[in-house]
């Protein structure tokens, strides 16, 4: 069979109108509220919170908690560079997991990295090594790069010749 072919029966689809996160929470479920997921929307640039407009309420309906944030640097307020974007979904995820809240990270485009340095140091096993309660159990990247550690945008940038 050619790799090509042999590649595409190893692909699935997700079914439409299932949830990405089946295995975390159950909305009919009597699990006490603490141990719900929270879901925290990060939107890439040239983007706000209004464009998870659509997704925001079908994640209400499966259950789910949803926090969202403005990225300050992703509308050209002076002075705001991508790590004021990164301190800003920090501040937030530390509300919550220090609520005792248990959170996946979905992180479009541009907020790749900067949900990807948000989260260092607060997933849920990194906590409870220090009796914390709550913590980011997953991070899903959405059409986004995670780039090696200490790296950002510009770096990449830079690192191929600037644009």
């Amino acid at each position: 069979m050619p790799d090509g072919r042999k590649r595409q029966q190893q692909l699935s689809v997700w079914p439409v109108g299932k949830s990405l996160l089946p295995q975390f929470t159950d909305p009919n479920s009597s699990m006490p509220a603490s141990n719900q997921i929270t879901i925290v929307l990060l939107h890439g640039a040239w983007h706000g919170p209004w464009c998870w407009k659509d997704q925001i309420p079908e994640l209400h309906k499966l259950g789910y908690a949803v926090e969202t944030i403005h990225l300050p640097c992703t509308h050209g307020v002076a002075g705001k560079t991508q790590f004021d974007d990164a301190d800003a979904a920090r501040s937030l995820l530390e509300t919550l997991v220090s609520a005792g809240k248990r959170v996946v990270v979905v992180a479009h485009s541009y907020a790749g990295p900067i949900g990807n340095a948000a989260i260092i140091g607060l997933s849920e096993r990194e906590r409870a090594a220090k009796s914390l309660p709550g913590g980011v159990v997953g991070l899903i990247a959405l059409c986004a790069f995670l780039f090696p550690g200490g790296m950002d945008q510009g770096a990449v940038i830079r690192g191929l010749g600037g644009l």
